[in-house]
């Protein structure tokens, strides 16, 4: 029996936390079925490699029902100036970025830091209809960026700290030396299709 029914930020799909007796779950309502096969095999790749993922709990047709992770978005901890995460974070993108194809790597795609959520021990991603093979450098000049944009207390220099520690991380775990020029110019890319992305969505007066 259904007793909690609570609506989640998303951009693309209709997204629903629902509580059940003593268990919660994510529900995720795509536009189309294949959108949600598709992010059902995505998921199911992932945490066959290693990678921090919420369990599939059922697909049907557009509809994805998967494991509900306690914890805080990265958007939401940064936005207070909590630095505790980037540790994990570093691995989590050195787990992902190991899988490989000929000599492409697994990418994440979409970096929002919403997409990230810190249970205090772990970090775990959520929201993998847009992974793909690349360059390692486009998901770290993404989350770099969405770092440097995000709505936070913390200052400029801060936020380049932050950066610092969480490419370091990624270093330490991936056993990969990371040019931080490169990681830039990642970043001025991800800015411009930021600016994009926002000129569509702002209304036009005249």
């Amino acid at each position: 029996m259904i007793h909690g029914f609570k609506r989640l930020e998303s951009k693309r799909n209709h997204v629903y936390l629902i509580q059940s007796g003593t268990e919660s779950f994510i529900v995720k309502v795509h536009k189309t079925s294949e959108k949600s096969y598709l992010e059902s095999e995505n998921v199911k790749l992932l945490r066959d490699k290693g990678v921090r993922v919420p369990r599939i709990l059922g697909v049907s047709k557009n509809i994805l029902i998967e494991e509900f992770i306690e914890g805080k978005t990265i958007g939401d901890l940064i936005s207070r100036a909590d630095t505790t995460w980037t540790e994990s974070l570093g691995k989590w993108f050195s787990e992902i970025h190991s899988i490989k194809k000929q000599s492409k790597t697994l990418l994440k795609g979409d970096c929002n830091l919403k997409n990230f959520i810190f249970t205090e021990k772990e970090i775990f991603g959520v929201d993998f209809e847009y992974i793909h093979y690349g360059n390692p450098y486009d998901d770290l000049g993404k989350l770099c960026f969405f770092i440097m944009d995000s709505n936070s207390q913390m200052s400029m220099n801060d936020k380049k700290h932050l950066i610092k520690r969480f490419l370091s991380a990624y270093e330490d775990h991936s056993k990969t030396v990371v040019n931080p020029k490169i990681v830039a110019e990642y970043m001025e890319i991800e800015k411009k299709g930021a600016l994009i992305r926002r000129e569509r969505h702002t209304p036009k007066w005249l």
